[in-house]
């Protein structure tokens, strides 16, 4: 099984709202990253739902060409499963 590098942990000033559940997403922690850009992937930790940071780093809904890259993306499927993991 790959090992992902975990970035530090750092606090969103904008303070993004889950499109699926509605939590406050207050924190981030990137894989191979520190802080998110517009553009990248977004997986809730309350409920796993995935979403997409806009320009203003506020969430959106991804579209179709994402959705197919996110797919088959391991890094995602690794997140998932340890998010699963976690909340058993």
């Amino acid at each position: 099984m790959k090992k992902y590098r975990i970035g530090k942990s750092v606090q969103l000033k904008a303070k993004p709202q889950c499109r699926d559940c509605g939590e406050l997403l207050d924190g981030a922690t990137g894989v191979g990253a520190n802080r998110p850009r517009p553009g990248n992937v977004s997986v809730c930790f309350y409920c796993g739902h995935i979403s997409v940071f806009a320009d203003d780093l506020s969430l959106r809904e991804p579209n179709g060409e994402e959705m197919r890259e996110i797919a088959d993306n391991e890094t995602i499927l690794a997140i998932q499963r340890a998010r699963r993991k976690l909340k058993q």
